[in-house]
């Protein structure tokens, strides 16, 4: 029972569904429309599974392979598009456009050592891929329907573990392993990266939202004490 769905009623979780993913999942994304749930982990040739939801059972539709693992999913904002990130040898991170029975590739892209978080912008113009990757472990890519054209990277220490564009897309936060900046916002005007400020967080961020109005940003991850 890797993978569990859940019905929320305001006070309870009652379970509605579950599903086995080999070693691990390690990420879900709902689909805009809430039709579909994309999952990612370590699952052999199965890594990534695309399943329909009818409100009662999760049916598989479709899976693809991403190497030794599939670390992040995530669906464009209009759900035509889904991108993953992971250890996929040249391939780490991928776009694939959905057209409700299966995953046809876009574009890929390398991403050094392996893809932790990939990050659509609000109006779906831009994927922000974060992970270990030398003095590129943050990169933003334009994304025109076809390919990933890149516009603008950032180191980030060790690792950039999560991201997550603020709600008007005018601002990136960034979170991994980075010394006294762990966590990073930066503000984006389309073509470039700017560092607006920066925070530690004791070892490491493993997570990192926005608030629906963008005006907090929430941080998790190995803190110590706090």
């Amino acid at each position: 029972t890797d993978l569990i769905v859940y019905s929320f009623d305001g006070s309870s979780l009652t379970l509605i569904d579950t599903k086995n993913h080999g070693n691990a999942a390690y990420s879900v994304s709902w689909s805009p429309d809430c039709r579909y749930l994309a999952v990612g982990g370590n699952n052999g040739s199965t890594d990534i599974i695309v399943y329909s939801f009818d409100g009662s059972l999760l049916t598989q539709v479709t899976i693809k392979g991403h190497g030794a693992i599939a670390y992040s999913v995530s669906w464009s904002p209009d759900g035509r598009f889904l991108a993953v990130g992971g250890d996929n040898g040249s391939t780490d991170a991928i776009v694939y456009s959905f057209n409700g029975s299966s995953l046809i590739q876009n574009d890929s892209k390398d991403h050094g050592a392996e893809v932790y978080s990939v990050s659509w912008s609000p109006d779906g113009k831009y994927l922000a891929v974060g992970g270990s990757n030398g003095s590129s472990d943050l990169i933003v890519y334009a994304f025109d329907g076809f390919s990933l054209t890149q516009i603008d990277t950032k180191s980030h220490g060790t690792y950039a573990r999560s991201i997550s564009w603020s709600p008007d897309g005018m601002y990136v936060a960034v979170g991994g392993n980075n010394g006294t900046q762990d966590v990073i916002v930066y503000s984006f005007n389309g073509s470039s990266l700017f560092e607006i400020v920066s925070k530690a967080h004791g070892y490491y961020a493993d997570s990192i939202s926005w608030s629906p109005d963008g005006r907090y940003l929430a941080v998790g991850g190995y803190y110590g004490s706090t």
